[in-house]
C-alpha cells in the first residue's frame, strides 16, 4: 500500500496497491476488494462518501462509483506516474499531481481537465487542499513547497524551499492553512505562514 484515506464521514478507508481495499471503520473489517485493472495505485482521494478517484502509475486516473460497483470514468492527462491527488468540494474540483511536473486542475462534474499548473522543477509528491483558506499546496522532489489560488489562475503565492536534495515526501496542512508539517528524505520539520 502507498496511500490510504478516508471518507469525508471517516466511516471508510481506501488503501491501494494493484487493488483497492475499501474497510468499514465502525464494523472493523474489509468491506470490499477492488480489482485495479493491472496499474499500481500510488495515490486516492475520496470526491463523496461513495465516488473515489485512484492515482495510478501509468499516468491515468480512474473515478470509482462505490454504488454503482464499478469505475465510471478514466482521465488520461498526465504521461507519468500520478502520486497525489486532493479535492476542493466547493468548486468541485480534483487536483491532479504527477512526475510529469504538473497538477491538473480537473472539473470533477465532467471529469475533463480544466487546466494545467506548472511550476515544480521534479516529480510532485504530494498535494492538499485546504477549505478555509481555498489555498492548494504542493510538495517536490525539488525541495519545495508550493502554494497555489486556484481563485486566481492558480498563482503561486508562495513558495518555501527545504533546500536541494531533500525530496519533499508527504506533508500535512492545519485546519486554519497556517502550518505546514512536511516530511522529506533528510528531515522533517514545519513552516508557519504568516
Amino acid at each position: 500500500c502507498w496511500k490510504f484515506t478516508s471518507s469525508p464521514n471517516s466511516n471508510t478507508i481506501a488503501a491501494g496497491a494493484y487493488t483497492i481495499l475499501l474497510y468499514d471503520i465502525t464494523e472493523k473489517k474489509l468491506i470490499k476488494e477492488i480489482d485495479n485493472r493491472g496499474k499500481y495505485c500510488y495515490s486516492i482521494c475520496f470526491l463523496d462518501d461513495n465516488i473515489f478517484a485512484v492515482g495510478n502509475s501509468n499516468g491515468s486516473i480512474g473515478i470509482y462509483n462505490n454504488t454503482m460497483n464499478k469505475f465510471t470514468n478514466k482521465i488520461e492527462e498526465h504521461c507519468l506516474t500520478v502520486r497525489s491527488l486532493a479535492y476542493n468540494k466547493n468548486a468541485n474540483q480534483l487536483y491532479s499531481a504527477s512526475d510529469d511536473l504538473h497538477i491538473n486542475i480537473i472539473d470533477a462534474t465532467k471529469f475533463k481537465v480544466v487546466s494545467p499548473i506548472v511550476g515544480h522543477n521534479d516529480n510532485i509528491s504530494t498535494l492538499v487542499f485546504n477549505e478555509q483558506k481555498g489555498l492548494l499546496f504542493s510538495g517536490s522532489f525539488d525541495g519545495t513547497i508550493k502554494v497555489w489560488d486556484p481563485r486566481i489562475n492558480s498563482k503561486n503565492v508562495a513558495t518555501l524551499t527545504e533546500g536541494k536534495g531533500n525530496m519533499i515526501w508527504d506533508m500535512s496542512v492545519s485546519k486554519e492553512g497556517d502550518l505546514i508539517v512536511y516530511t522529506g528524505e533528510e528531515n522533517t520539520g514545519a513552516y508557519m505562514l504568516a
